[in-house]
């Protein structure tokens, strides 16, 4: 993006990362020539002038960089909080809605970051209330699902079908066959003794998941705009 000046026939552009287009010769004859002192200060004032836009930029962007951290935080937070402490658990099923946070962290920042929130919240979540060993499994699969969440879901239409595809991806390849496998690793027992009760609890929690995805970024999209003062899809 640029600004532009024009007076007395000196035309400057201005652009927003803070740089004149004018180099040391060019700019050295703008001030010293002969036009008018007008033309010296006018020509100092737009160098002034961009640079405050430079700084300006780059305060923007940290307090955005700020902001994303924060919410972040709070995103990890929510997933423990809903995982760990209101769920309901058996040794080889877990129903909660610690989803939510991940998916929302994932919806707003993209996949990586997505990733990140849904890694962290499994580490840190076992640290406060884990039961038995960590099993760096379970991380990963927490941070694919938080990647496919912001593949489909970031800076994309949340409707029902973009939202079903993600969680469709995630309830088979993820909960019914990955973690089923590190569950049969850490209890010792054939992948095929857990795996139709853990699918019969997937394809059920299936259409909940796609509802409440929908439903919480419909009631909370507005205030994540005026938190970021930029326009969702």
């Amino acid at each position: 993006m640029y600004s532009n000046w024009q007076s007395r026939g000196l035309r400057v552009k201005c652009q927003m990362d803070g740089k004149l287009p004018l180099d040391e010769k060019s700019l050295r004859f703008a001030v010293l020539s002969p036009h008018s002192a007008a033309t010296k200060d006018f020509t100092l004032f737009l160098w002034h002038s961009c640079a405050a836009i430079k700084r300006g930029g780059e305060d923007s962007m940290k307090a955005m960089n700020t902001k994303s951290i924060v919410f972040v935080g709070v995103f990890v937070a929510l997933s423990i909080v809903l995982t760990r402490f209101l769920s309901f658990q058996l040794p080889f099923l877990r129903i909660s809605f610690g989803f939510l946070p991940i998916a929302l962290s994932a919806i707003l920042f993209g996949p990586l970051t997505g990733g990140i929130t849904g890694a962290l919240a499994d580490v840190i979540g076992f640290a406060i209330a884990g039961q038995g060993n960590f099993f760096p499994g379970f991380t990963l699969s927490a941070f694919l699902a938080g990647a496919i969440y912001g593949f489909f879901l970031h800076r994309k239409q949340k409707n029902i079908v973009s939202i079903t595809a993600a969680v469709v991806i995630i309830t088979v390849f993820i909960d019914m066959l990955l973690n089923t496998l590190w569950i049969s690793i850490l209890l010792k027992k054939a992948f095929m003794a857990y795996l139709p009760l853990r699918a019969l609890k997937a394809v059920l929690w299936l259409p909940v998941q796609v509802i409440a995805i929908k439903l919480v970024w419909q009631y909370t999209k507005q205030y994540f705009e005026k938190m970021f003062d930029a326009e969702l899809y």
